[in-house]
């Protein structure tokens, strides 16, 4: 029995939840979910606290892994770029499920960006904007805003999350490292 999220086996001293879920909408998984359960290691257990994901009704199965991985790499961006915002438990926590789910060679401050979305472009500027301008060694935060958000009514949004991408909006060689 491996846990669903990451994999792994459960170690053998270590507590583990069998998980008999609520309906995510359809009908095989769901029978199949609740009537044998889902096996979660304790170690997914502690990222889905860290990332406010609780095994209720609401949490969909298949979308676990998708979110904690998105969480945990969202999680270590901030931890090198925003290190204020960030609990050293918490990056911990992030770089332990990213390297048990198979993702040892992930380095999201370099490969990765955060999603978020914001009022206006001045409140992304005051949130982001002085990180993302030393990660791509720009100073023009105008041109970095432009460049990486998208906008709705009455809100703007990240319009990527590949780094290349932005990289190439840019006009420059800010995808090396530095």
């Amino acid at each position: 029995m491996r846990c669903r999220i990451c994999d792994g086996l459960p170690p053998e001293h270590r507590p583990y939840v069998v998980w008999h879920t609520g309906c995510d909408g359809c009908e095989e998984h769901d029978r199949d979910y609740y009537d044998e359960g889902v096996v979660v290691c304790a170690d997914c257990i502690e990222a889905l606290r860290y990332a406010g994901i609780g095994l209720d009704g609401d949490a969909c199965v298949i979308d676990l892994q998708c979110s904690l991985d998105m969480w945990a790499q969202d999680t270590l961006w901030y931890a090198f770029w925003t290190p204020e915002r960030v609990t050293v438990c918490e990056a911990d926590c992030a770089r332990r499920y990213l390297d048990r789910s198979g993702n040892k060679d992930v380095d999201p401050a370099w490969d990765w960006l955060p999603k978020g979305t914001w009022s206006d472009v001045d409140e992304f500027k005051a949130d982001l904007g002085s990180a993302l301008c030393r990660r791509f060694l720009t100073d023009d935060m105008d041109g970095l805003a432009a460049a990486y958000l998208k906008q709705g009514d009455g809100w703007v949004s990240t319009s990527t999350q590949d780094v290349r991408k932005l990289a190439e909006r840019l006009g420059g060689d800010a995808y090396r490292r530095i």
